[in-house]
């Protein structure tokens, strides 16, 4: 939960917050279904916002609804693009449900607004090797290995495998 939604979630009334909070905890649990019963609870005027729509894109991601868990980081990004995490899901999500180009150019985006933010490239190192260019994915990912836990994640990652034995020299 961002800061954002914790400020809104602060001002809900107290049955409002109790029915989130016991949303999330079936999501926690992965108990879908029950999360939405319990959603089903709320008051309309409460299904708005970054509190919602950050819940909407939880229950997308663990019912693996990607066009929901797009359309719900569309909405997110409108009402805080300043929040690295939407980009990326965002990305991710639309990889997909979409495809890869637009994940590219999502992803891109959020490098140019998130240069430190190591995931971006890593992710869009992972779908260059995709796209069968090992050499972009290998420079990209050369960029960032000095991170800490970088080049462990890399090493232990399916997508990059065709990258191992370079990396691990």
């Amino acid at each position: 939960m961002t800061d954002q939604s914790r400020k809104e979630l602060e001002a809900y009334p107290e049955p409002v917050r109790w029915n989130y909070q016991q949303a999330d905890g079936y999501l926690d649990l992965g108990m879908a279904d029950e999360a939405h019963h319990v959603l089903d609870k709320i008051p309309e005027k409460f299904l708005g916002g970054i509190v919602y729509d950050e819940f909407l894109l939880r229950l997308a991601f663990v019912e693996e609804d990607w066009s929901a868990a797009a359309r719900a980081c569309e909405r997110l990004l409108a009402l805080v693009p300043e929040n690295a995490t939407f980009w990326i899901q965002y990305a991710y999500a639309s990889r997909r449900s979409t495809g890869l180009e637009k994940a590219e150019r999502i992803l891109f985006e959020a490098q140019r607004r998130f240069p430190d933010e190591s995931i971006i490239p890593y992710n869009l190192a992972c779908y260059a090797v995709v796209r069968g260019d090992l050499k972009r994915a290998l420079t990209g990912l050369k960029a960032i290995i000095h991170q800490p836990g970088i080049l462990q994640m890399a090493l232990e990652d399916d997508d990059l495998e065709p990258l191992w034995s370079e990396l691990g020299e």
